[in-house]
């Protein structure tokens, strides 16, 4: 923990869909205990912001807290995420995902009622709220996804707008009421990638106190064979564009999910192919979350405070949910 601000990781997706497989298929308990938290121990990760993708696969996680032995707990604010991290364990901040709705704008009051805190609209294709950044059509939010922006509002879920397409942006930015943020998005400035975001959206988002995520997936980062250097520029981008209180990290480490679920995994979210094309390669010295304290040492090394580091590995994000509410 640095300057008592726990170091949050905004998106922690592909790690449980490994959970879920060896759960379902093998029989595994205590999955993320056993095979992925002495990586999270190892980078000083206090909190994750785990995506549902399903409804139903809540009941796994809250089986493996309760299976967990302590090390594990569930956030529903800001103030549970301090708590949870001066008692050693690690928060899980609940994200529901468009699947999670099943078109139903009323289920947003059980996945409040739950302690969903953000919810991801698109993944890359077309659903039910709007487009995603893979389409070919582009379109942005439907009549749906307008009510579903604006009742989040009412009911302090923060929307997340990575995968989204960029119309979809634009719409969320004007019919938000209330928090948005990009959990796993980088600077389009240095890396040309439809998952990336542009200058003029990452300022619109910082205009509306948000956050982006860095990603640490290779073709995001850089076109070819990407280091932690090249992370960290993207960190410096987004600080001197839009300043360090809108920068945060949401690696997404897909190299988590288990080796035959890999490439079926990306091509499933990645209508045209290109999207995932290339090395799968992690950037040398980021290749595990492990790597979050390299990340805050390489910050040092280029002259970063204290307190600016601070608020990157999680303090910027935890504001952002206080914002939401309670």
């Amino acid at each position: 923990m640095i300057l008592d601000i726990p170091v949050v990781n905004m998106y922690g997706g592909p790690a449980w869909m490994d959970v879920s497989v060896r759960r379902r298929f093998y029989g595994e308990r205590a999955v993320f205990t056993h095979r992925h938290l002495p990586d999270v121990r190892r980078g000083g990760v206090e909190a994750i912001v785990q995506p549902l993708g399903e409804f139903e696969r809540l009941e796994e996680i809250l089986a493996e807290v309760a299976e967990s032995d302590g090390h594990l707990a569930l956030a529903r604010n800001a103030d549970d995420v301090r708590a949870s991290a001066a008692a050693g364990r690690v928060a899980l901040i609940l994200c529901a995902g468009d699947r999670t709705l099943d078109g139903s704008l009323d289920r947003l009051y059980l996945l409040r009622h739950i302690g969903i805190r953000v919810l991801s609209l698109t993944h890359n294709r077309r659903n039910l709220i709007s487009d995603g950044c893979g389409d070919r059509t582009g379109a942005g939010l439907s009549h749906f996804g307008v009510d579903v922006v604006r009742r989040c509002g009412s009911l302090g879920i923060v929307i997340d707008v990575s995968h989204i397409s960029e119309a979809g942006f634009w719409d969320v930015i004007e019919q938000r009421t209330g928090p948005v943020i990009a959990t796993h998005s980088n600077a389009r400035a240095l890396c040309d990638h439809p998952r990336n975001l542009t200058n003029e959206q990452l300022r619109a988002l910082a205009q509306l106190g948000g956050v982006a995520g860095l990603n640490f997936y290779p073709g995001f980062v850089k076109a070819d064979a990407p280091t932690i250097e090249d992370l960290l520029n993207h960190v410096e981008y987004i600080a001197d564009l839009v300043g360090v209180d809108h920068a945060g990290l949401g690696p997404d480490y897909v190299n988590m999910l288990p080796e035959a679920m890999y490439e079926t995994t990306l091509a499933r979210t990645d209508p045209t192919g290109a999207m995932y094309a290339g090395s799968h390669a992690y950037p040398r010295g980021a290749e595990d979350m492990s790597s979050f304290s390299a990340v805050g040492d390489g910050l040092r090394r280029r002259g970063w405070g204290e307190r600016d580091i601070a608020r990157t590995m999680g303090g910027n994000f935890l504001r952002v949910l206080e914002t939401a509410g309670p």
